[in-house]
């Protein structure tokens, strides 16, 4: 005979280990997925532009201040990287008499590329950029223009933080002195003079092509923030 005794404690028993085996299965699964989260990678936390002085940054201003159609047309989007101050000096310079005369003459000028070198600890940056333009012997026409006539600036940039963003605040034009004519007061690799010897905002300044002279009429020795 059967005994139903013993029988209901080996069942008992069975699923206990069941209930047990269960147990012991989803705590382990629970636990390696645990495990999985954590040594998943962090999430990269997102740095808002301008808030860190960076070549990206940097460059995006550099673009939005050499590439324009003609004299003005650019203002809109080299504003927002500059300060009040220094977005007054630069349209009150670009107004002045000498410089509207090649509006309509100096037009499609493009940014091609930029060196740039940051002193983050003073905020400040030089930067050497190469661009094109096309000259124009009459406005509107296109007739024996020289086109794609390539220019270079050296630029220091002096940026000052604007709430939690860093903006332009001082822009001054640099001369880069021929490395093959070294003087007792020239390194030999060439030393960054300002173009300006009283500090003030200065008149145009002239850009050199790769086939000759090209004026710039929009360049200035420095400019600085208006108080």
């Amino acid at each position: 005979m059967i005994d139903t005794f013993k029988v209901k404690i080996l069942k008992g028993v069975g699923i206990a280990i069941v209930v047990v085996l269960i147990f012991v299965i989803g705590f382990g699964v629970g636990h390696i997925g645990k495990s999985t989260q954590k040594v998943s990678a962090p999430k990269t936390k997102k740095v808002a532009e301008g808030t860190e002085l960076t070549q990206d940054y940097i460059r995006k201003f550099l673009i939005a201040y050499y590439t324009k159609k003609d004299l003005e047309e650019n203002r809109s989007r080299y504003k927002p990287f500059m300060t009040d101050g220094l977005y007054t000096s630069v349209v009150n310079m670009e107004n002045e008499p000498v410089n509207q005369t090649y509006k309509g003459y100096v037009v499609d000028q493009a940014f091609k590329s930029a060196d740039i070198f940051i002193d983050e600890k003073n905020n400040t940056a030089i930067a050497t950029i190469n661009y094109t333009n096309t000259l124009l012997k009459n406005k509107g026409d296109y007739k024996d223009a020289q086109k794609n006539v390539a220019s270079k600036n050296t630029l220091r940039l002096t940026f000052t933080k604007d709430g939690k963003k860093f903006k332009v605040n001082n822009m001054s034009y640099l001369i880069v002195t021929d490395s093959a004519n070294v003087t007792d007061t020239t390194n030999s690799y060439g030393t960054l003079e300002s173009a300006s010897s009283s500090g003030s905002n200065a008149s145009a300044s002239t850009g050199t092509s790769g086939s000759g002279n090209a004026t710039s009429p929009t360049s200035t020795d420095s400019l600085n923030s208006e108080e």
